[in-house]
């Protein structure tokens, strides 16, 4: 995928700044996001229900849908896991 210039620029101007933003949430906070989150991917957007869903494992604080993915099972999604053949490609 080509990314134009100008977002590159911005995503390295603030990638550090915002990662240490997000992990700056307290463990309790980001809890109440994951269940949040959760519930609205559940129940509002049944359409997920029986596709084969792509996700992934939260790192360096992000939304963790292991939950969300697990409730979505239950109706007959499937999930996948992306694999990382070479960084960047």
């Amino acid at each position: 995928m080509d990314i134009p210039s100008e977002i590159r620029q911005w995503r390295q101007m603030h990638r550090t700044e915002l990662l240490a933003r997000r992990n700056a949430v307290p463990a309790l906070q980001r809890r109440i996001w994951t269940k949040a989150i959760t519930r609205l991917l559940v129940e509002q957007f049944p359409v997920l229900q029986g596709l084969l869903l792509g996700t992934y494992c939260p790192f360096n604080g992000e939304f963790d849908p292991r939950a969300a993915m697990r409730l979505l099972r239950r109706c007959g999604t499937r999930n996948a896991l992306p694999t990382v053949v070479q960084k960047e490609q």
